[in-house]
């Protein structure tokens, strides 16, 4: 009745992300070994609602997103987010009152969302009673619900789209009435989410403009470019329908304030960049000190994935998933027509982050940028594994 999986589903097949050999190989056994263990303990009616289990519902949803290389099409590719879900379902929301519980609800909140968006499926009654319960339980305000609460409206709105029960004009009703939101919380965003900007004398190759932006945050940067890869989708998709509807003067200056929002998010993207992937400017403050880099060599094979070690400095795997969370953003500002200018930097930053901090989807999303194929962002983002920014 509650649609708890007795069992996990075995996984269908495992390239993509993790599809590196040895590693590749121990991955896929722990994995499978973790499968085992989590159908055992659902066995349990006392284990299988422990905040234990919950979270290895969604370690198990990283590791399936991360490796399967038709996420979309894949029915595992929800499973482990769907059990999880039923896994709250069973225990009863009202039992999740302590801070550390609320955290596990919003991870699964936020991945089941993405999914949800990337899918184009729309959002489960359960998920909206779980936003409710957090809202209850948190300051309706915090940034953070407040957008999970826009990612919700926009995964409804692609699910309405794909079913194509809305007109022209409810699409850009929609569209325009969500972006107004999005930039109205973006402009509410408090101290703790804004960022300094520094100017420079000179660009390097490290930035697109002669300044960067520094957060004090990673996951603030994070979240903002959620906002930001949000609104540029939502712009694209715009100019798209003003263009198939009637020419007007109120159109024209409706494709203009689109074009202009573009412009403005993609360039914030890239100011966002130099901070995390400037080994020599911005980001020098990222590097582990000599003391800490005298690992033996096995652990340095972890971090690195094998791949050639640059002279003078290594990166933690900190650094190396604040890079990742770059790749996605880089994308979607990449890829718009809006800004020409930004593709072959960005094509630059993703091959410097794949040889640099030895991130291999980067090459990948590199080389598809230079074939400018007609590739859907959320194609490239299921590809990525998820997770690309939402770590």
């Amino acid at each position: 009745m509650l649609g708890l999986p007795e069992t996990i589903p075995s996984p269908d097949g495992l390239p993509t992300a993790l599809d590196i050999g040895d590693r590749g190989l121990a991955a896929r056994e722990r994995y499978v070994a973790a499968l085992r263990m989590t159908n055992k303990t659902l066995k349990s009616s006392g284990e299988a609602t422990k905040d234990t289990t919950l979270m290895a519902s969604l370690l198990l949803d990283l590791f399936e997103k991360i490796t399967d290389s038709e996420p979309r099409n894949n029915k595992s590719w929800a499973s482990h987010v769907n059990g999880a879900l039923a896994l709250v379902n069973l225990r009863g929301l009202e039992r999740f009152q302590d801070p550390s519980e609320f955290i596990i609800l919003v991870r699964l909140s936020t991945h089941y969302i993405i999914s949800c968006v990337a899918s184009e499926l729309p959002v489960p009654d359960q998920l909206i009673a779980i936003q409710a319960h957090l809202g209850k339980h948190r300051n309706v305000q915090d940034p953070m619900l407040r957008l999970s609460n826009l990612m919700v409206q926009y995964a409804n709105l692609r699910c309405n789209i794909r079913r194509g029960i809305l007109s022209n004009g409810e699409h850009i009703g929609w569209s325009m009435e969500l972006d107004r939101n999005l930039q109205m919380l973006d402009l509410e965003l408090p101290p703790s989410w804004q960022y300094s900007t520094v100017l420079l004398d000179h660009k390097s190759d490290r930035t697109f403009d002669l300044y960067f932006d520094s957060y004090s945050n990673p996951r603030v940067c994070q979240a903002r470019n959620v906002l930001r890869v949000f609104r540029i989708l939502l712009n694209e998709s715009l100019i798209q329908h003003y263009l198939a509807s009637p020419t007007s003067d109120d159109n024209l200056a409706l494709i203009g304030l689109a074009h202009d929002n573009i412009v403005t998010l993609a360039c914030e993207i890239c100011a966002c960049v130099p901070q995390y992937v400037d080994c020599d400017g911005a980001a020098q403050q990222r590097l582990p000190t000599s003391e800490k880099m005298e690992l033996p060599d096995q652990i340095l094979d972890q971090i690195l994935d094998r791949g050639p070690v640059r002279a003078g400095h290594l990166h933690t795997p900190d650094h190396q998933l604040d890079c990742y969370t770059l790749i996605f953003p880089l994308y979607v500002a990449g890829s718009s027509k809006a800004v020409p200018d930004v593709r072959p930097w960005a094509i630059k930053q993703l091959h410097y982050i794949s040889s640099h901090f030895h991130v291999r989807n980067a090459e990948v999303v590199a080389e598809v940028l230079e074939r400018e194929t007609d590739i859907s962002p959320w194609e490239v983002y299921a590809m990525l594994g998820s997770y690309a920014f939402a770590s």
